[in-house]
C-alpha cells in the first residue's frame, strides 16, 4: 500500500473512532447589505490536544474505502449542525453550506442515510441549508436523484468552484442550483488583469441565465473584493473578511472592513450611474428634438432628417421610424459609432415588423416613451440602449421615432 494512502487510513481512523471533528466557519458577506448571509463550514480532523491531524485532503480522500468515506461524511455533517444551532437560534435566516462528498452518494453501494435525514434529526428549516457539491466530483459523476431529492424537500443547491469551462456550464443547466462559487483559479489578479475582469463578469452573467446566485470565495485583498464586486460578484466570502485578515491590509475590526468595501463599492456604482443618467439625459433631448422635428415635417423628409441626425450625434448607433403598427416606415439609419457590417446581419429596412419588440409593446400599451437597454446587437459589439417615443402627426399618435445608442462612453481603440 502506498505509504502516503497508509498515513490517510490510519489519521481518518484515529479521527472516527474518536469522533475527533472540529468545524470552523468562514462568514459569506454581501456587499449590498453589508451583512453576514450566511457560513461555509469547514471540517478538520483533530486530536484530543485539538491539534489537526487530517485536513480536507485526508478526510474526503476519494481512494479511502467507501465504508471510512460514508462514516466521515455523516460524522462532518453531525458535528457542523450541532455546532450550528446556537447561530440558528440567534439568527434563525442564517443560510448554512455544508460541503458534500458526491462520492459517497454516487456509489450503488451507498448504506448510508441521506444528508436530509441527518438535517431533519436537528430541526433546521430546510431553506436555510445549502449543501455544496464541489464541480470536479461533479464532472466524474453527478448524483442527480439525490441532488433533486434535496431540491424537492426545500434545500438549496451549491456547486462549488465554478471553472468557467463549457463542461461546468453543462453541469449548471443540468443541476440547476441555487448559489454557484467561483473558485481563485478563475479570479486570482482580476485587480490587475482585464481578461481576468472579463472572464468573471461572463461568469457573472451566465449565472443570471442559470438563475444561480454567484459568489465568490477565496478573497484575500481589499483589490480584489473591490475589483470582484465591480465585475457583477457582490456575495463573498475568504480571509480578507476575517478579523485583520489580508496580507498587507491595515488593522479594522471586521465591520468597519465591510462598511469600507461598501462605501468604496457604492462609490464606483454611483459615478457608472451618474455618467449613464448624463448619456440617458443628452439622449432624451436627442429623442426630443427629433420628434418634435418629425411631427413638424412631412414624412417625405423623414429619411434625410435620421440621416443628418446620425451624423452628428457622438454615441449614437442607430435610428429609424415605425407607423403606428410597428412597421418600420424608414431606413435604419446607423450612427458613427455603430458597426455596418450588422445591417447585413439584422434584417432591419422599410416595411420590417418591430410589433414584437419591448418599445413598441410599451408604447402600444399607453406610454408616451419607453427605453432600455440591449446585451447584444449586430450593430454594436458592446451593450446599447433604446429610447423610443410617439411623436404626433395630423393630431393622432402617428408614428415611433426610435434611437440606439452606446451605454458607456467607449473609444473604438478599446
Amino acid at each position: 500500500m502506498d505509504e502516503k494512502l497508509r498515513e490517510c487510513i490510519e489519521a481518518v481512523s484515529r479521527v472516527v473512532t474518536e469522533e475527533g471533528i472540529a468545524v470552523y466557519y468562514q462568514a459569506l458577506i454581501s456587499l449590498e447589505s453589508k451583512g453576514v448571509v450566511g457560513f461555509e463550514a469547514f471540517s478538520r480532523g483533530v486530536d484530543r490536544e485539538g491539534n489537526t491531524v487530517a485536513g480536507p485532503g485526508y478526510l474526503f480522500n476519494e481512494l479511502l474505502p467507501l465504508k471510512a468515506q460514508q462514516r466521515v461524511e455523516m460524522l462532518c455533517l453531525k458535528k457542523s449542525l450541532e455546532s450550528f444551532l446556537p447561530i440558528n437560534e440567534s439568527y434563525p435566516e442564517m443560510l448554512l453550506f455544508l460541503n458534500v462528498n458526491s462520492t459517497v452518494y454516487n456509489s450503488e453501494k451507498q448504506a448510508g442515510p441521506s444528508p436530509a435525514d441527518t438535517v431533519n434529526e436537528f430541526s433546521l428549516n430546510p431553506r436555510i441549508v445549502v449543501f455544496e457539491f464541489d464541480v470536479s466530483q461533479l464532472k466524474k459523476s453527478v448524483p442527480l436523484k439525490l441532488i433533486r431529492s434535496l431540491q424537492k424537500q426545500g434545500f438549496r443547491i451549491s456547486m462549488d468552484n465554478i471553472d468557467g469551462s463549457m463542461q461546468c456550464r453543462e453541469l449548471l443547466l443540468r443541476v440547476k442550483p441555487d448559489f454557484a462559487k467561483l473558485g481563485r483559479k478563475l479570479y486570482d489578479e482580476v485587480e490587475r488583469s482585464r481578461y481576468k475582469f472579463d472572464l468573471v463578469k461572463g461568469a457573472a452573467l451566465c449565472l443570471k441565465e442559470v438563475e444561480a446566485l454567484a459568489i465568490v470565495k477565496g478573497v484575500e485583498s481589499e483589490a480584489e473584493a473591490i475589483a470582484l464586486a465591480e465585475a457583477g460578484v457582490v456575495l463573498q466570502q475568504g480571509y480578507f473578511y476575517s478579523e485583520n485578515g489580508g496580507e498587507g491590509e491595515k488593522s479594522e475590526s471586521f465591520q468597519d472592513k465591510v462598511a469600507r468595501i461598501n462605501s468604496l463599492y457604492r462609490g464606483y456604482l454611483s459615478k457608472k450611474k451618474r455618467g449613464a443618467q448624463e448619456r440617458f439625459r443628452n439622449f432624451h433631448q436627442v429623442l426630443k428634438a427629433g420628434m418634435t422635428k418629425l411631427q413638424q415635417d412631412d414624412s417625405g423628409s423623414a429619411n434625410w432628417f435620421i440621416e443628418d441626425l446620425a451624423k452628428k450625434t457622438p454615441g449614437l448607433v442607430s435610428i429609424f421610424v415605425l407607423n403606428s403598427a410597428g412597421k418600420q416606415v424608414t431606413k435604419r439609419v446607423l450612427g458613427q459609432d455603430a458597426d455596418f457590417i450588422g445591417k447585413y446581419i439584422e434584417a432591419s429596412a422599410e416595411g420590417s415588423d418591430h410589433s414584437h419588440e419591448d418599445y413598441y409593446m410599451q408604447l402600444n400599451s399607453g406610454f408616451e416613451k419607453a427605453a432600455g437597454c440591449r446585451a447584444v446587437s449586430a450593430f454594436s459589439r458592446h451593450r446599447v440602449c433604446y429610447m423610443a417615443g410617439f411623436f404626433y402627426q395630423g393630431g393622432r399618435r402617428g408614428a415611433i421615432l426610435v434611437i440606439e445608442y452606446l451605454d458607456s462612453n467607449i473609444k473604438k481603440s478599446d
